[in-house]
């Protein structure tokens, strides 16, 4: 649709008076004032999610870095490849800037409640700190899948017999709420 838009060259599955409301409607101001909202939106540093790996998924960087260097990567050294100048301080957004920051704060208090020389694992403290949405992590790309995060078929069954299992006594106790609220209404 973008580029039946950009070319203004009406395609054979539209109908002519469908094409012409389409051109109405892309030459309004509101439209045109809509399009350049969005496109400063888009170039604002908002806090977005950005992949910055190219088309090579995130696992893929990490496979080739641990063939060149032959040492295991992280997910941490993949992040701060991926969103870091080649001088690899800089950063390319404020957002894995600010990301990183709120980590090593992250980390200097699990050091300073857990004692020094304790091992961190800092990709659970980076999934604790961003959190999961939509089984989504930012900055860690599809590493996320790699990780014991999400239950397994079985835990999820496990988990599924608990939650029934609370699910019925919650039924339980909202029903003694409700008799309690209906005699106190009596009275």
């Amino acid at each position: 649709m973008h580029r039946c838009r950009m070319k203004r060259k009406k395609p054979r599955w539209i109908t002519r008076a469908i094409w012409k409301k389409l051109v109405e409607l892309w030459d309004s101001n509101e439209y045109q004032d809509l399009c350049a909202k969005n496109k400063r939106n888009r170039l604002l540093d908002s806090g977005a999610t950005i992949y910055r790996g190219g088309c090579i998924s995130t696992i893929e960087h990490r496979d080739r870095e641990e063939l060149k260097t032959g040492e295991k990567q992280s997910n941490l050294d993949i992040f701060i490849k991926l969103n870091t100048e080649e001088d690899g301080i800089t950063w390319k957004s404020g957002t894995a800037r600010l990301a990183h920051e709120k980590l090593k704060k992250a980390q200097a208090e699990e050091v300073a409640r857990l004692g020094e020389g304790t091992v961190i694992n800092d990709d659970h403290l980076w999934v604790k700190i961003m959190g999961v949405h939509k089984r989504r992590c930012y900055g860690l790309g599809n590493l996320i899948t790699e990780m014991a995060v999400f239950p397994t078929r079985s835990q999820s069954s496990q988990s599924t017999s608990t939650i029934n299992t609370d699910e019925s006594s919650l039924k339980e106790e909202v029903a003694e709420l409700r008799q309690l609220v209906q005699q106190q209404n009596k009275t």
